[in-house]
């Protein structure tokens, strides 16, 4: 019986070592800009299939990052959204709809970043997180993500896995650690 409650630890611990890995961060220094930006080292791709056919298939990108003062001044969460395959246009004003848990809020992106490829188009934007929203997320049992654009019924959605959210977690536990602690008031 002890044997048995010895191997179920190790495998939990094996399991607990996977998932840290799995959200290592990296830190890189910007003097020009005057912060430094922490930022997953691998950020896997959730792929959709939009369409009846294989090549409607878009991958979504969605990663935290996070921005501080080189002085510790200040700080600031972000997420980054990347999306790739076969898109119509139209993302230039295209709003964002995040669904947490059922609360659902809708992020004005005045700038999505578009490149045409051989293959469709890739687009991506930063959102800034205020503090609450980043918990919102980092806390999230289920997180939905939609993109409308206008004018026409084009929408791309996607549902963000456990490993997604565990992400913003992880990140979440490094921003708390970061300067300036966080207070009553902020």
């Amino acid at each position: 019986m002890k044997k048995l409650g010895i191997l179920k630890l190790a495998i939990l611990l094996v399991i607990a070592r996977t998932a840290v890995c799995a959200q290592e961060i990296i830190e890189k220094s910007d003097p020009a800009l005057g912060v430094r930006i922490f930022a997953l080292k691998k950020v896997p791709g959730v792929g959709v299939n939009q369409g009846l056919m294989k090549l409607d298939h878009i991958t979504w990108r969605v990663s935290p990052l996070i921005y501080q003062k080189l002085d510790g001044t200040a700080k600031q969460a972000a997420m980054k959204i990347e999306l790739a395959g076969p898109m119509n246009g139209g993302f230039t004003n295209a709003p964002l709809i995040v669904n947490i848990d059922g609360d659902i809020k809708t992020v004005p992106i005045s700038e999505w970043t578009n490149l045409n490829t051989l293959f469709g188009n890739d687009v991506s934007a930063i959102i800034s997180l205020r503090d609450e929203s980043f918990r919102e997320i980092a806390g999230a049992k289920e997180l939905y993500l939609t993109i409308v654009l206008e004018g026409t019924p084009e929408r791309y959605t996607v549902r963000l896995t456990a490993d997604k959210l565990a992400a913003f977690g992880a990140m979440l536990s490094k921003y708390d650690e970061l300067e300036p602690k966080r207070t009553a008031t902020n």
